[in-house]
């Protein structure tokens, strides 16, 4: 496993920040879709993701944290769904006593 040293965070509702910071020297970025995105905007930052991640032919560490499984195109969390190591957990419930 590669150690991140550098991440950007990038709000999804920016398509051309997220390709700058797809194109900069950090070695990850997380696209964020909830807190930086106005709720007006918040399906066009989900378009954003889906196609960066889709059309990002790198192997830079890009993250979408806390989305849905339901959608495929962000659920791996990592450029083109790949990586296991980043897909969202279920939370765990304790059984009642």
């Amino acid at each position: 496993m590669r150690a991140l040293r550098s991440v950007l965070f990038v709000p999804g509702h920016k398509a051309d920040w997220i390709q700058k910071a797809l194109a900069s020297p950090a070695d990850g970025i997380i696209i964020d879709l909830e807190d930086a995105v106005p709720e007006a905007d918040k399906a066009l930052a989900r378009e954003n993701a889906r196609a960066a991640i889709s059309e990002y032919p790198g192997d830079k560490t890009v993250l979408v944290p806390g989305q849905r499984p339901r959608d495929a195109a962000l659920r791996g969390g990592c450029a083109r769904g790949r990586c296991r190591r980043h897909r969202r957990a279920a939370p765990a419930h304790a059984p009642s006593p």
